[in-house]
């Protein structure tokens, strides 16, 4: 995946694995992400339009 390239994908920059866990590392998200707006804030709600 690390070879996608879209304006709507981050870009994925490396993997680490240790131990059994695996951590993936993506360019930082300013804005943070698509499920932190439609899940984890109550108070910001988008639309369907802005959903879709």
């Amino acid at each position: 995946m690390g070879w996608l390239h879209h304006r709507n994908l981050v870009q994925l920059l490396g993997y680490f694995q240790h131990k059994g866990e695996l951590l993936l590392v993506y360019d930082y998200i300013p804005n943070g992400s698509l499920d932190n707006l439609l899940f984890n804030q109550p108070e910001t709600t988008l639309n369907w339009g802005q959903r879709f």
